[in-house]
């Protein structure tokens, strides 16, 4: 009986010191405890892959919201240039856009105040697109789709043709730049330095010139009309004609015809000129009623036929941003 007492005592005190003391004894934890750490675990395994998911597309819309500005100003930029080679180029012709003063008439072998308005704008339009296609954005967004992990093949493959149209943006526009420098170099250049410098005295150099010159006038349009097609995804009839319509047009401009024939027939190239809003029509017909197509403005000129498909965001992911871990 003693004995049994001092046991009972003995367990009470120290009972009693392990509470003061707030000392936990281990227990094992229970079926229940284990089943959640392991739900809790692999729900957050599944957000953090619902993250990654629409951070892949927030990424690859970003980029291509960029690359669709941009490659639209592009597209103006070239239509622009029509307008204003072409189309002014008939006005003042016909003299239908004329200055208010007899003495200062505008001529179509140098440049007029229309023309270089017209210029000013065309050179803004394609500075605007390069800063788009060009952007740091662009940049560092691909290169933060490259970091995530978790992609699906999908997603991958999403990455990789987005590359693609980057890489083909930067072409097409690279192609209307020259074609715009060669414009311009013509124009403001060679076309009045010859007149000005070797306007009564032909030499060897002189003829260089000029037939550099006329190259320039034949080729650069054809520049704009290779991009034009590749921007509309334009069949090969239609975008034969274009490129037919400016070769002739140009062979008159530059009165290369003429020399042939021995007459002057640089005149023939206003008349063709008329023809032009044809072609601003079928742009803006393109723009209305091909807009909502895949395989046309949509697709930032389409050069393969590899379309970059999304894969569809879960319904569970948030809509509002991406949680980002510290």
């Amino acid at each position: 009986m003693h004995t049994c007492g001092i046991f009972i005592a003995t367990e009470s005190v120290l009972s009693l010191m392990l509470k003061n003391l707030n000392i936990k004894t281990f227990s094992p934890p229970s079926p229940t405890s284990q089943s959640d750490i392991i739900q809790s675990k692999v729900e957050e395994y599944d957000l953090q892959g619902t993250n990654t998911h629409y951070a892949t597309h927030t990424t690859i819309n970003s980029v291509l919201r960029d690359l669709r500005i941009g490659a639209f100003l592009t597209f103006v930029g070239i239509n622009l240039r029509f307008v204003i080679g072409n189309i002014i180029n008939a006005l003042i012709f016909f003299n239908i856009l004329q200055s208010g003063n007899p003495a200062h008439r505008y001529d179509i072998h140098a440049p007029s105040i229309p023309d270089m308005c017209g210029d000013v704008v065309m050179t803004l339009v394609f500075a605007a697109a390069y800063l788009f296609i060009t952007s740091a954005r662009i940049k560092n967004n691909v290169t933060g789709a490259d970091n995530l992990y978790g992609l699906s093949n999908q997603h991958f493959v999403a990455v990789k043709h987005l590359k693609d149209r980057i890489q083909s943006s930067k072409y097409f526009f690279s192609l209307a730049a020259i074609g715009f420098n060669l414009y311009f170099l013509s124009r403001y250049f060679l076309s009045p330095g010859l007149e000005v410098v070797f306007i009564e005295n032909i030499t060897p150099v002189s003829r260089v010139l000029n037939i550099l010159n006329d190259v320039i006038k034949i080729c650069s349009p054809l520049i704009f009309v290779n991009v034009y097609c590749k921007y509309l995804s334009t069949n090969r009839a239609i975008a034969s004609v274009l490129y037919l319509f400016f070769l002739v047009r140009n062979l008159f401009a530059t009165n290369v015809l003429g020399l042939i024939a021995n007459y002057d027939l640089h005149v023939g190239a206003p008349f063709l000129d008329v023809l032009t809003p044809l072609i601003i029509i079928y742009s803006v017909a393109s723009i209305v009623f091909g807009g909502k197509t895949e395989s046309c403005l949509r697709e930032i000129f389409k050069s393969d036929t590899h379309t970059i498909v999304l894969p569809s965001i879960p319904a569970s992911v948030p809509k509002f941003g991406v949680t980002h871990s510290e």
